[in-house]
């Protein structure tokens, strides 16, 4: 079940910069192939409903963490221990940067959290991946290589 969410938030990253669908999102046609995952991240409110979604926008490092902890029904409280210098606690997302720092999502060791800061598809897959406990090899031969990815070699 655990490989499950993790899988489905995997994707979150990997689906927000392309066209979605949600009826409720005005900027966002129904017949896009990935209707399904919004819904189910609209239902585990990790994504709020908005008049638009903003496919083509980059996420900040301050909601991809809210998503990831608002899908695994991690809940955060006001902040009690800030880890990052450029947090006052009083930002909305102090919260989600403290309780992302205590799971050990994200390093103490670099004092500044850049919540407004756009979070790369491999950044959001490096987090998903060591929070699941999924190893990835360093090396993956040629012939178990089945992805279209050209910018990435095995």
């Amino acid at each position: 079940m655990k490989k499950i969410i993790i899988s489905t938030i995997l994707l979150l990253p990997l689906l927000l910069p392309l066209p979605n669908a949600l009826a409720s999102f005005d900027d966002i046609s129904e017949n896009s192939t990935y209707y399904s995952a919004i819904e189910y991240l609209k239902g585990t409110s990790a994504i709020s409903e908005d008049t638009n979604f903003n496919p083509d926008e980059s996420v900040t490092k301050a909601a991809f963490f809210k998503m990831l902890l608002a899908n695994a029904g991690i809940a955060v409280e006001d902040v009690e221990n800030n880890y990052f210098d450029d947090l006052t606690g009083d930002e909305w997302y102090a919260p989600y940067a403290s309780k992302a720092a205590e799971l050990g999502l994200i390093s103490t060791d670099y004092p500044y959290f850049n919540g407004h800061r756009s979070i790369t598809r491999t950044e959001a897959a490096k987090v998903l991946l060591a929070w699941g406990n999924i190893t990835t090899p360093l090396y993956i031969s040629e012939d178990d290589w089945d992805l279209d990815f050209s910018d990435v070699s095995s």
